[in-house]
């Protein structure tokens, strides 16, 4: 069976269930409603057993779905990248990019390019290092961890959201930033897979939201009359952080690496930071 196929067919089996009506108190007769016929009526008149469990489209509700189907698209990013690793062979060549180098062991981040946020002459000992993305994709990007044991990394990304109209870039700064949870990145030999374009998520926001949002953007950058209508006739049917012209782009991008040196426990934090 494709791959991906039923990893995109598991997803949409789940979202299906989140919505689907609870059928677990059922009625004694298994007989169908007969038009006409009083005796095929339902007549429950106990409270219990009139509970609606369909899920309304409420702001609670929504809210909670939004959360749920947003762990299932990570989920599907967990399973690809599981895939990938498995085909990966064991003796591989060692990765091109990006070294950072601490004391004891070394993490290469594959086709990434980045320089320090800062000079730091004792980077190698420290716990936490900084760098300014120039360059490479972060998404499934290969991690290699070299000279530590029983390793473990862990990613988290921060997003913003932007809108590209007549061909100018904005930044919608009032919406702020949305932060994921940590993800631990699945791994084989001290080799891992970041996470997937399905892990790139947003805060829920609605129309009126992205308008007020937009709209701020705009005059920020003092734009005159005729581009400001031309801008909000082009966003005036947006409802989602997905929907054109919006995009969902990497703020900063985070990884932890844990693993133990000559029985030592080893914890280190590497960021990035995207310019926007």
């Amino acid at each position: 069976m494709n791959f991906k196929r039923y990893t995109y067919g598991l997803l949409l089996s789940g979202v299906i269930m989140l919505h689907a009506c609870g059928d677990d108190k059922k009625s004694s007769s298994n007989q169908p409603i007969i038009l006409g016929d009083s005796s095929s009526v339902v007549t429950e008149t106990d409270s219990q057993f009139l509970y609606n469990q369909t899920e309304d489209i409420a702001p609670n509700n929504h809210k909670s779905s939004s959360k749920k189907i947003a762990q299932m698209m990570v989920q599907v990013d967990s399973l690809n990248a599981t895939k990938k690793l498995e085909e990966t062979p064991v003796s591989q060549t060692p990765l091109l990019g990006l070294t950072v180098s601490f004391e004891d062991f070394d993490v290469i981040f594959n086709n990434l390019s980045a320089h320090p946020s800062k000079r730091d002459p004792d980077a190698r000992k420290s716990n936490n290092v900084s760098y300014i993305y120039d360059g490479g994709d972060f998404q499934e990007m290969k991690i290699q961890v070299k000279n530590l044991h029983e390793v473990s990394v862990e990613e988290k990304l921060v997003t913003k959201l932007t809108a590209v109209t007549q061909n100018e870039r904005f930044v919608l700064q009032s919406l702020g930033t949305y932060s994921s949870s940590w993800y631990t990145l699945p791994g084989k030999e001290n080799l891992f897979i970041s996470t997937g374009k399905n892990s790139i998520q947003f805060n829920d926001v609605n129309q009126a939201k992205l308008k007020t949002a937009f709209t701020n953007a705009l005059q920020a950058k003092k734009k005159n009359s005729n581009f400001t209508k031309k801008a909000l006739e082009e966003v005036k049917n947006a409802r989602a952080a997905i929907d054109a012209p919006f995009k969902i782009e990497l703020y900063s991008v985070q990884f932890i690496v844990k693993g133990t040196v000559n029985g030592t426990k080893i914890k280190k934090l590497i960021r990035f930071d995207i310019p926007l």
